[in-house]
């Protein structure tokens, strides 16, 4: 392997942890920063939305997540996982890990 290859190897694997790492966690409506949407957060948001500082699409995401999350799920790996808002991008590791998104319609 030339190291134009191995560097470029090492740049792809810098941007994609950079990229996951930029992610952060960020669920629409929590005020207190504990990841969960509280009765209180959704009647802001709705006071929010009276006011017009927040469209009506952003508050059914702010109701849908109160209301659907957190959810604990186990990993392949026997981990338990909490996901706090709906998932919206899911990066597999290898082509044998997308098929099956792919089929389901992802």
């Amino acid at each position: 392997m030339s190291w134009k290859t191995f560097a470029l190897m090492i740049a792809c694997a810098s941007l994609m942890v950079g990229l996951a790492f930029a992610q952060g966690m960020d669920v629409p409506g929590d005020n207190n920063g504990d990841k969960i949407v509280s009765a209180d957060e959704v009647a802001a948001a709705e006071k929010l939305a009276q006011e017009g500082k927040l469209s009506a699409d952003d508050l059914q995401e702010i109701k849908h997540i109160h209301e659907k999350y957190p959810i604990n799920i186990t990993d392949s790996a026997n981990r338990k996982v909490t996901i706090y808002k709906p998932v919206k991008t899911i990066i597999p590791m290898s082509w044998t890990d997308y098929e099956p998104i792919f089929v389901l319609g992802g």
